[in-house]
């Protein structure tokens, strides 16, 4: 078929047919070898300074030498079928726009300078895998319609997928990202894969989209992760994932299965905090973290309740014995990082959620805990004196009605005091007391303390028998062989019933709380 004379309406070259140069002609059938003639000849072309390929239609098979040395641009090109492209481009390359129909093979390629996928549309299978990009790489707004891998390839500076569309699966498996990179809300139709993938700078997931699967197994982040606003409507895993810095999940939706297991990196998800707050959990039955150290996880406004928890470590204050700390969330220890300021209402909210988990599957020593890290919250938040005070008094004395120690202690406190304030306040015998028992009125001085004391055994057989009343009247038998001589006696006596009744109750509580199954 002979070319017609007339010029090309786009690029001014010999028109071929309809106006257009063999490059511009959109015909599927037009005659290959002319085009790869012609191509031949650009590249022969030492006077350019640039490789313009702007609007060309290559056809299926076209090639291209072994290495671009020039900078190249195809934008808005199309490529209606395999085309073997080469070995590496030493410049800048721009594919904005580039419609690729057929199968596309970047794999092996090195791209020595920026790399622009602007826009471009990949109707067929691409294939990535262990190409080097060694400048900055866009795919902003790209569409991938079939499987794209990049399984291998290493990215040495920046690299954007910004709004991406893939619509297949996604494989960036053992990839490595020297640079940041951005998938900004990129949406992900299919399975998105990025297993043992190495980021080493800050990555982006912030608005995308996870329409299937998302696997991050074995994936290491040395730098911020931020998957703030995510959607994750299928099941997504992190197990052995490492992240060396902050990671935000922040207002993300998981709509299905999250797993989480840390069990080979000896529990250790991110050494830096992860922000979980205000994230929506649509399924917390399928929701799991698995040996996970949780005590730099920030979950508030999180829903908790239903979410599995299986031997994980949340913050326990190392200046304290084991005996004496208790689990804590990361709120309570570190202030928000926006406000910098402690949300107490709602860090007691994650409290309640946590504790009403914890007693739903029977672990009521954690649940206690969380209990009374709730009301510690309650009680810093407070701005009613009284109520305050009424807080700091159930802290003190009975822990919250969380520790069984603490009522026992004072209940032999009191066991062993009051009868000496009953040998200040005076008791004296019954009139039903006969035989050989003693009858004398037991009554100390107030100020007897303030003299040089002397332990007699005469003031020991008094404390005795002052116990022996303490004792009669906290058990309430009827017939006591001693009663107060005074009006200030009958107030220890009915002091002491309260208190001990209380003490008692709460030690009962509290040992049922912490032993039951």
């Amino acid at each position: 078929m002979e070319g017609n004379k007339n010029n090309c309406e786009i690029c001014g070259r010999n028109a071929y047919e309809q106006n257009r140069c063999i490059f511009h002609l959109e015909r599927k059938d037009k005659d290959p070898e002319l085009f790869q003639e012609k191509l031949n000849e650009i590249f022969e072309e030492k006077s350019l300074e640039r490789y313009d390929f702007t609007d060309f239609v290559f056809p299926d098979g076209a090639e291209f030498p072994d290495e671009i040395k020039k900078d190249v641009s195809f934008l808005n090109a199309v490529f209606q079928g395999v085309v073997f492209f080469p070995a590496a481009f030493k410049a800048q390359s721009d594919f904005t726009g580039t419609i690729f129909r057929g199968a596309t093979d970047f794999s092996s390629i090195i791209f020595e300078n920026v790399t622009i996928f602007d826009e471009a549309e990949f109707y067929d299978w691409v294939d990535f895998s262990g190409s080097i990009f060694r400048g900055i790489v866009r795919f902003d707004h790209a569409t991938f319609k079939e499987s794209v891998t990049f399984e291998s390839t290493l990215f040495d500076d920046d690299v954007t997928f910004h709004r991406s569309v893939f619509v297949k699966s996604a494989h960036f498996d053992r990839a490595t990202f020297k640079g940041k990179a951005d998938f900004s809300i990129a949406i992900f139709y299919d399975y998105a894969s990025f297993q043992s993938t190495v980021l080493q700078k800050d990555v982006g997931f912030k608005g995308a989209s996870f329409e299937s699967h998302a696997g991050f197994e074995n994936c290491t982040c040395k730098s911020q992760a931020d998957f703030s606003l995510a959607t994750f409507k299928k099941a997504t895993r992190f197990d052995q994932a490492v992240f060396e810095d902050e990671v935000n999940f922040k207002f993300s939706i998981f709509e299905d299965f999250l797993f989480i297991d840390e069990e080979l990196n000896h529990k250790l998800f991110s050494q830096k905090e992860v922000d979980f707050r205000r994230v929506q959990f649509l399924k917390p039955e399928r929701v799991f973290f698995r040996k996970v150290d949780l005590s730099r996880f920030r979950f508030l406004e999180t829903d908790l309740r239903e979410v599995n928890f299986i031997d994980v470590d949340w913050y326990r204050d190392p200046r304290k014995s084991k005996r004496r700390g208790v689990n804590q969330i990361h709120e309570e220890v570190s202030a928000d990082p926006e406000t910098n300021k402690f949300d107490y209402p709602l860090i007691a909210q994650v409290y309640k959620r946590l504790r009403a988990n914890y007693e739903e599957n029977l672990n009521y020593a954690e649940a206690g805990d969380f209990h009374i890290g709730e009301m510690n919250m309650r009680k810093k938040g407070e701005k009613n004196v009284i109520n305050k005070t009424i807080l700091y008094l159930y802290e003190f004395l009975f822990r919250y009605g969380e520790s069984f120690r603490r009522p026992a202690f004072f209940i032999c406190f009191l066991i062993f005091v009051f009868p000496l304030f009953f040998m200040l306040a005076g008791i004296a015998p019954s009139e039903k007391i006969s035989g050989n028992r003693i009858q004398e009125s037991i009554n100390y001085d107030w100020d007897f303390c303030l003299k040089e004391f002397k332990l007699s055994s005469e003031m020991w057989e008094d404390y005795k028998t002052c116990l022996l009343y303490s004792i009669s009247s906290m058990s309430l038998v009827r017939e006591k062989p001693y009663y107060p001589s005074y009006f200030s006696g009958y107030v220890l006596t009915i002091l002491e019933y309260i208190f001990m009744a209380a003490f008692i109750s709460f030690f009962i509580l509290a040992l049922r709380r912490r032993f039951r199954r």
